[in-house]
């Protein structure tokens, strides 16, 4: 009786226990409650809806609910477009946004969950377009898409013809497609269903091909290091998976948008598989599949069409498309390559079928060597026969009942079979000679099966076999069929209840500990059952997922999905199953792996992702990243992986690092800023252009480098250019780290992310060098236009002075002393003529075009002897203090020059003094090498004569300095000046292949440096020879030859006024005629230069022929280098310039005179 009342105490115990352990769990999990606060993003359905009442609603929005639940959370939303609720994550103001898209650009910023969902693209377009068939056919077309969707990005890519529209929201993409206002729209292939229905815009049609190019995985986003969260999501999700909430909210979702709705759901089966499915006697489609069908499509809502055929048949006509479902199929791995399967809905039973009078004693497999087995065409068990191998042939039947009867009549050993389908058959055509194995053989599940991907039809007919799981339907359908069979069974336990009822007064506490016994082993079948469907759902799950999924236990293998193997590069299971996982993991990963385990056994809970190398079966090796997370799996604690093939990712990361590398490198400066202009990048060419280091500008306002040189307009267009998403280009002028002024060519660009101006990118170059070259280039080429003016013009303008001039000079000399107002006029005309002769003679100078007569010159001397006439010309109040330089520098040139030089520069500073003042004319040696000269433009390499001219005067303004030894820019009031004096002194130097430097502060003085070739090789001489004032002649005969007549007549009346004979032709030829006449004797000749017919040195030469020693003094008006053409300014050879006075000619006759005699 003791024992009795302990068997009796043992269930409440187990009570007591079972609800203790409830009760713990439950403050557990209270304790582990958590809130999530994630985003929902309005009108992207189903995915993510906000009802007017603010409700966040939607696939993914339920799906993280259920997964947060799953853990013991919940989720709190906030909602809004989709850049306010990114703005949120990336503020850290939410911890998740439930559907992103996962791209390379994004994985930046967010970290992201096991993807849950795998879409692909569309093409939407108008019912009676033809043309546009797949995505080559957009090209030259307008295609609509959302602004800042993936649709945009994608297209965006790349250059593919098409002109993309970005509208507000897709239903505007519809409208405008469906008015014709263009071609087609791209999107996903859901949210377009959706959407039309939604719109009920009717000449809108989807075409049925996707976008395999625009694949789309969608996860569970996290913040950029948020591992906690990302592991909490992760975990929940699996767990959603694994117990059929997915696949509920799936079909709740999406079914309605995949299946056909303008006809029947076509369901196939075999015709001869009873009791399952069969044709009965009288035509009708019957069994318990077929009403199990029935049963389940009536409760989820769908119309269908049954029809049964051959089994061979059946399963081509679900491959091509005929039919939508097969009603009942035996589940294997290797049919799950091919077709979707729904959760069990039957356990298939396979025993051996042998005739009673044989030998054959029934076993397993390996039993069955050497027989002779048969088996039914196209059935489970002939698969899995050739798959083992066991036996060398098989005999094939067509049906089940051919089997039968050909086993019956001994034409094979036995027969693998249904046992339930046998039993059928026999009873049927009551066959007594045939047994069937009391032990199964094998037992399979027999499921729904769908074409592979159809996943909302799958979600459907799941969807009504658990609801009528739920009302008892199913248990009714299945005791109908199977009871009858499962009746016979129960002869022994008959037997077994009337022996416990003789023995009840003795055994009742073992009857009682029995039928506990039976009761608990039934509870456990039925959980298996159960269990067995969960593992089914959530094996249909895993096998289509994504994402590489396997299971590791003991460090090996022991299960893998299809992604895994496809990972692995294996074509199924069988080579990976029982391997160390890693070994597939390249050696560089290995530590990663080992740690990421190391941890998960320490912790038990999800780790954050890794990186690593998976080495194929092929030899090839791709980049995954994994994540690891505990699970237990077959009654064993395991590690469930996640691994994603991330090859796209890194090919994305190493262009990134190619570019970043390239633009260190460049020489250009690159600043990246944000929207506020904050600066986020520079690269190393910013220091070595402005100064400032990268540290020293990060996280500062572009405006550190403002120089004040722009007015608030101009940055205020830039910034309107920019914002407006339009790309600026312009000339920037900036301030240094040293407060100096740099000018730059400036490109300013927009940089867009999900349709937003996220940032901007400006290239900079400095441009100062170019535009100083560029000033100088255009400043010589103004002074070389002046002095090619001026050379233009000096031949005729010489000749008229010359003439104004001298007729002046004879109506001073004719004029008698009495008549004093005469004699002023033409004084005054003489100055005039005096004063432009010499404004010729600066512009000549400026344009390096004089005449001049260079010899090499002791330059101290030359200026000793100058000091007289400069303190003269610039008054007592001026000290002028004279600084020789140590030895004997020489030059080579016209000593008139370096009167010009010095007269011209000692003015111009007295007239920068206010009354007295100091000018220094110092002179020295200096010596440049390649160095020095490398670093001052404009220097060149060699010995040199330094002449400084420095005064303490006003200085020289910055703004006027580049502009000074421009001919005719002057400062000075209207009269003082013709702004040709440092013009004068610019050419005089250049001439002489020499530089200028002039240096000058206002308020400091000025100093002008001037660098001269020194001359070294030959003996300087010191001045030219004093003119003499009164020369007479003495009848000596002079030729004189002038194509101008008016010049020629007034050198005949200045040589005749002097007292010489004039013999004067404007003929060359004529010339030499009257040469070689002999009668008069010609003491000289006096030619111009460029005559019509011939040049003055020719005529020379044709007279020396006839007179040899006749001698010869030229003269012209026009510049150096056209008369150094001929040969006329070499030393030795007489030359005068015009214009000329009359004393300036008489002298040059008669030292010409003089050298003769």
């Amino acid at each position: 009786m003791k024992k009795y009342k302990l068997l009796l105490s043992l269930p409440c115990l187990l009570l007591f226990l079972l609800f203790s352990t409830a009760a713990e769990a439950q403050k557990t999990d209270q304790a582990i409650s958590t809130v999530i606060l994630a985003g929902c993003e309005i009108d992207y359905p189903p995915f993510c809806i906000v009802h007017p009442d603010g409700r966040a609603d939607g696939f993914s929005i339920e799906l993280m609910q259920k997964a947060v639940v799953q853990m013991g959370g919940e989720v709190s939303f906030a909602t809004g477009t989709w850049a306010h609720v990114r703005g949120l994550l990336e503020r850290g103001e939410i911890q998740a946004l439930p559907l992103v898209g996962r791209t390379p650009e994004r994985e930046e910023r967010y970290d992201f969950s096991v993807p849950y969902l795998t879409m692909y693209g569309a093409i939407v377009v108008r019912e009676n377009n033809r043309d546009i068939n797949d995505l080559s056919d957009l090209r030259g077309h307008s295609v609509a898409v959302m602004q800042g969707d993936n649709a945009e990005e994608f297209l965006r890519r790349s250059d593919r013809g098409i002109n993309i529209i970005a509208e507000p929201t897709f239903v505007d993409a519809f409208k405008k497609l469906s008015r014709g206002d263009c071609d087609a729209v791209v999107i996903q292939r859901l949210v377009a269903l959706r959407l039309l229905e939604e719109t009920g815009l009717k000449n809108l049609r989807v075409i049925n091909k996707p976008i395999t190019e625009f694949r789309q995985d969608f996860c569970f986003a996290v913040k950029k290091g948020d591992s906690e969260t990302l592991a909490l999501l992760n975990e929940g999700l699996a767990l959603a998976m694994a117990d059929g909430t997915y696949r509920q909210l799936h079909a709740k979702w999406f079914a309605s948008l995949e299946i056909p709705a303008l006809r029947r759901i076509i369901v196939g089966g075999d015709a001869n598989y009873p009791p399952y499915d069969f044709i009965d006697e009288s035509g009708a489609d019957t069994g318990l599949v077929v009403d199990l069908t029935r049963a389940a499509a009536h409760a989820a809502g769908l119309d269908v069409d049954i029809r049964l055929g051959h089994w061979p048949d059946i399963r081509q006509d679900l491959e091509s498309g005929r039919i939508d479902v097969i009603m009942g199929m035996l589940y294997s791995p290797e049919r799950d390559l091919k077709y979707d399967f729904s959760p069990t809905h039957t356990i298939c039973e396979y025993v051996i079928a042998y005739r009673k009078n044989s030998s054959f004693s029934p076993g397993g497999f390996a039993d069955l060597a050497g027989r002779g087995v048969m088996v039914v065409a196209g059935d489970y068990m002939q698969e899995l026969m050739l798959e083992k191998q066991v036996v060398a042939s098989l005999t094939v039947t067509n049906t089940i009942e051919e089997a039968l009867d050909r086993l019956s009549k001994g034409e094979a050993d036995v027969l693998l079979t249904p046992r339930m389908s046998a039993l059928y058959y026999l009873e049927q055509k009551g066959i007594t000679n045939i047994e069937l194995s009391a032990q199964s053989l094998h037992s399979t599940e027999y499921c729904f099966a769908f074409a592979k991907g159809n996943k909302a039809l799958q979600a459907k007919f799941t969807e009504g076999l658990m609801t009528i799981e739920s009302t008892g339907e199913y248990h009714r359908i299945q005791e109908k069929w199977l009871g009858v069979y499962a009746s016979r069974e129960k002869d022994s336990r008959a037997f077994f209840r009337q022996l416990v009822m003789i023995t009840v007064p003795l055994l009742a506490v073992l009857l009682l500990v029995f039928i506990w016994s039976w009761t608990l082993r039934r509870q456990v079948a039925l959980k298996t059952i159960e269990l067995e469907r969960s593992e089914a759902q959530f094996r249909s799950l895993v096998e289509g997922a994504p994402t590489g999924i396997f299971v590791q236990s003991d460090d090996k293998i022991i299960y893998l999905n299809d992604e895994a193997c496809r990972l692995f590069g294996a074509a199924g299971p069988d080579k990976l199953i029982n391997r160390p996982a890693i070994d597939f993991i390249h050696k560089s990963g290995q530590d990663n792996y080992a740690r990421g385990f190391a941890a998960l056994n320490k912790e038990s809970k999800a780790q954050p992702a890794f990186e690593m190398v998976l080495r194929r079966c092929d030899d090839k090796e791709i980049p995954v990243e994994a994540t690891v997370a505990p699970i237990e799996f077959r009654g064993k604690n395991c590690a469930l992986v996640f691994a994603n093939d991330i090859s796209s990712r890194k090919a994305s990361e190493s262009e990134l690092e190619r570019l970043t590398a390239a633009i260190e490198q460049v020489g250009e400066v690159i600043l990246i800023t944000d929207t506020n202009a904050v600066i986020q990048y520079a690269n190393p060419a910013l220091e070595k252009m402005t100064g400032f280091s990268r540290a020293e500008v990060l996280g500062k306002k572009a405006s550190i480098f403002k120089s004040g040189q722009h007015n608030q307009k101009f940055y205020a267009d830039l910034w309107q250019t920019i914002l407006s998403g339009q790309t600026w280009s312009g000339r920037l002028v900036d301030k240094c780290h040293d407060g100096s002024l740099i000018v730059e060519e400036a490109t300013i660009s927009p940089v867009f992310a999900d349709g937003q101006i996220v940032s901007f990118v400006a290239v900079k170059h400095d441009i100062t060098e170019k535009l100083r070259l560029n000033d100088q280039l255009q400043q010589a080429q103004k002074m070389e236009a002046i002095g090619q003016l001026a050379g233009g013009v000096a031949h005729d303008y010489n000749n008229m002075l010359g003439v104004i001039l001298g007729y002046t000079e004879l109506a001073l000399d004719a004029v008698d002393q009495k008549e004093a107002t005469m004699h002023e006029y033409l004084t005054e005309i003489h100055k005039a003529a005096l004063r432009s002769a010499d404004i010729t003679g600066q512009l000549l100078a400026f344009a390096r075009k004089q005449t001049i007569a260079p010899r090499i010159l002791d330059i101290n001397e030359t200026i000793t002897g100058m000091l007289k006439m400069l303190r003269r010309l610039l008054g007592e109040a001026i000290n002028l203090e004279w600084v020789p330089g140590s030895g004997s520098p020489a030059v080579k040139m016209d000593p008139t020059q370096i009167n010009q030089i010095l007269a011209n520069l000692c003015v111009n500073s007295r007239d920068a003094m206010s009354g007295a003042g100091k000018i220094m004319i110092e002179t020295a040696s200096i010596n440049f090498d390649e160095e020095y000269c490398s670093d001052h433009p404009g220097y060149l390499p060699g010995s040199y004569v330094q002449l400084s001219v420095s005064d303490n005067g006003s200085g020289i303004a910055a703004a006027f300095r580049d502009k000074i030894f421009e001919p005719f820019f002057t400062t000075k009031s209207l009269g003082k000046g013709t702004g040709l004096g440092l013009a004068t002194v610019f050419g005089i130097v250049k001439q002489n292949h020499g530089f200028i430097n002039v240096y000058s502060e206002l308020g400091q003085g000025t100093t002008f440096k001037i660098y001269l070739p020194e001359q070294v090789s030959a003996k300087a001489s010191v001045t030219a020879k004093p003119l003499v004032e009164k020369v007479v002649g003495h009848g000596e005969t002079i030729l004189i030859v002038e194509d101008d007549p008016s010049i020629l007549r007034l050198a005949c009346k200045m040589l005749t006024r002097a007292g010489y004979a004039v013999i004067a032709t404007g003929s060359p030829l004529e010339a030499i005629k009257l040469a070689e006449n002999g009668e008069q004797k010609i003491s000289m000749l006096l030619t111009d230069v460029v005559m019509p017919e011939m040049n003055g040195r020719d005529l020379l030469s044709s007279l020396q022929a006839v007179r040899p020693h006749l001698s010869c003094l030229f003269m012209s008006g026009y510049t150096a280098n056209v008369i150094a053409q001929h040969g006329v300014l070499k030393e030795g050879i007489n030359f005068i310039a015009k214009p000329f006075s009359n004393a300036e000619l008489i002298n040059a006759v008669s030292e010409v005179l003089n050298q003769a005699t």
